[in-house]
């Protein structure tokens, strides 16, 4: 059996137009991750400015950040928090970034920005007066450089005919930077048990209609961060969710150390920006697998295995675990080129950091292990799918275009992932899309995507089964 799984797998590989299309993928896959990977840290004017003052490239703003917050890991407390903040003050207060630029004000909006500022608010200004303002104020900002919407001049009206400056203050071409320092907030670690979800809320209705959307409650959530939810959502929840919940968050290590390089490799595998990338290991698979049974009819050697049923037999077995194969290597090779790539910008540190994408709900351990699952199912999906309609068909051509129908067709109905989020192409397209789905499978909660992955499962079985019930027409009895 092994030397027949060798022996197809050489046989895809023998194929100049495989080989080629293998490094085609996984060059455009190696290019989305380097160009997607510091995008995150990317200043869409200028350059980033460090807090010394140097212009830094994406990259290197990626490294200057991860070593402050490594610098700076320790467990969240109060201690913790206290002196974070006292650090961060110190910054504010050292490059004066409380204190107004006069210079620029006066540049932007004249010498007496005071008296305007003050009139703005008294809403004293004549209607001639706000004009000529409003008109300097489109000429600076014909001039103006522009510095992450901070040192851009504008006015802002306000219901009540008075209005406001966009201020200036000094050194704020350094605030992207110091933000991301010294974000996200570590509150909730610091403090667990204010942040819980209280069940008798929802179960008591201790709750409001919201004024705007009499479809929506106002209620507040914990740690999830949210002040409102649709009444059908809330309906969902079920008091073993929300104890499940809690548990997780306070069990939870409150450690917290520099997360860049993990949130970087949680968004090259799973994020929806580099679903592209997953669509093309996707097709990939497809390729690869409709050639899989299809091969042995153009080079007639399907006669020849027709008249063994044992020989017959074994090689439809090897197909299926070089299918299998297949779709492993795939997945290896990509996150393999993931984590390099990343760990050759910064290092990845604590995988059991918890992250507060997800509400400190989950650490980056098992984010990037659902990433990973979550591509295996799909190109599983795809496999099986691909291989069982080229056992059908016997046609490589057949094969490949109902499979990249069915996957393709969910972009075309306007509504996805929605009810097509188990189809494969659905499946890969945003690992979030997994995490807000729990199931309460035999007193353990787990995430839907493994009722999906399950559902595959039948689902290759039964294919499996249809096709070695074909194959085992033989023309010689």
């Amino acid at each position: 059996m092994i030397k027949l799984v060798q022996y197809e797998l050489r046989k895809i590989f023998k194929s100049k137009f495989n080989l080629l299309l293998l490094i085609l993928i996984f060059g455009t896959c190696f290019y989305m991750i380097r160009e997607q990977s510091s995008g995150y840290y990317h200043s869409a004017r200028d350059a980033n400015i460090s807090l010394e003052g140097d212009n830094l490239t994406d990259i290197e703003t990626m490294r200057y950040i991860d070593e402050f917050k490594h610098l700076h890991a320790g467990n969240a407390d109060e201690k913790y928090l206290k002196e974070k903040q006292d650090l961060y003050n110190s910054y504010i207060e050292s490059l004066q970034m409380d204190e107004i630029d006069d210079e620029v004000m006066k540049e932007y909006y004249g010498d007496n920005y005071l008296e305007i500022i003050e009139a703005g608010k008294n809403g004293t200004m004549s209607e001639s007066e706000i004009e000529e303002l409003q008109q300097k104020i489109y000429d600076a900002q014909d001039k103006a450089e522009y510095q992450y919407g901070v040192n851009w001049p504008d006015i802002y009206y306000d219901e009540d005919e008075t209005f406001s400056l966009n201020l200036i203050y000094k050194n704020q071409d350094k605030s992207r930077i110091l933000s991301m320092m010294f974000n996200p907030s570590y509150d909730m670690l610091a403090n667990k048990k204010e942040h819980l979800i209280n069940y008798d809320d929802i179960k008591n209705e201790n709750y409001e209609i919201n004024e705007y959307d009499s479809n929506y409650i106002n209620i507040h959530l914990g740690y999830l961060q949210m002040d409102f939810a649709s009444k059908d959502n809330l309906d969902l929840i079920d008091e073993n969710y929300v104890n499940w919940l809690n548990y997780k968050f306070l069990s939870n290590s409150t450690y917290v150390d520099s997360e860049v390089g993990l949130e970087t490799l949680d968004r090259m595998l799973g994020d929806s920006n580099m679903v592209f990338s997953r669509l093309l290991l996707i097709l990939l698979m497809v390729i690869l697998c409709a050639d899989v049974f299809s091969i042995e009819r153009s080079n007639h050697v399907d006669q020849l295995l027709a008249c063994s049923q044992k020989g017959n037999r074994q090689v439809y077995f090897a197909k299926w675990i070089t299918m299998l194969i297949l779709s492993i290597l795939i997945c290896i090779g990509f996150v393999i080129m993931a984590v390099g790539y990343v760990r050759y910008l910064v290092p990845i540190r604590n995988w059991n950091l918890v992250s507060e994408s997800q509400f400190f709900l989950f650490t980056y351990k098992e984010l990037i292990l659902t990433d990973i699952g979550v591509l295996l199912t799909a190109l599983l999906a795809t496999a099986s799918m691909t291989g069982f309609l080229s056992c059908i068909t016997k046609n490589r051509f057949i094969a490949a275009i109902i499979s990249l129908c069915v996957l393709i067709f969910p972009y075309f109905t306007g509504n996805w992932p929605g009810p097509y989020k188990n189809i494969p192409s659905m499946i890969a397209y945003d690992t979030n899309l997994w995490w807000g789905e729990f199931k309460n499978i035999g007193g353990v909660m787990a995430s839907s995507l493994i009722l999906t992955a399950s559902l595959w499962l039948i689902i290759s079985l039964v294919m499996f089964v249809i096709g070695y019930i074909k194959e085992r027409r033989h023309i010689v009895r």
